[in-house]
């Protein structure tokens, strides 16, 4: 993942990589009710620490080599806007499956629907039941 800041909600500078290893797949970021960011995504490998395998490197995939880690989907909390993070908790997860293009819909405050377009994730939880896992 790349970030930028905005001062005015207008410019972005500093377009620099993001702490937050990722897979090559998209995530979804989205603000709920309770004013905290929820970001869902493939992380760069594994929860248990294990590498990623990389694909591509041959200008057809992509250029460089990258993670394409789908086996799992997680989800993380920002209180400040992006700036830091919970611990990410691995809410799916199927190995040799591609668990990835993820959506988030807050039903009502703090029950949060996430479906995946790959994978066919449909899950239900409440925020304030993952807030502090990780």
């Amino acid at each position: 993942f790349w970030q930028a800041f905005s001062e005015d909600g207008r410019w972005w500078r500093e377009i620099r990589p993001s702490p937050i290893a990722a897979s090559s797949s998209p995530g979804q970021l989205r603000r709920l009710r309770s004013g905290r960011l929820l970001l869902a995504w493939n992380r760069f490998g594994p929860a248990n620490g294990s590498k990623p395998v990389l694909r591509g490197g041959d200008g057809i995939l992509c250029d460089t080599p990258a993670s394409w880690m789908r086996d799992e989907l997680s989800v993380a909390f920002s209180e400040n806007d992006g700036a830091t993070w919970t611990p990410p908790v691995v809410i799916a997860s199927q190995k040799d499956a591609w668990l990835s293009y993820p959506r988030i819909l807050e039903v009502k405050p703090g029950l949060v629907w996430i479906t995946t377009m790959q994978g066919k994730v449909r899950l239900q939880f409440r925020e304030k039941d993952l807030l502090h896992r990780g």
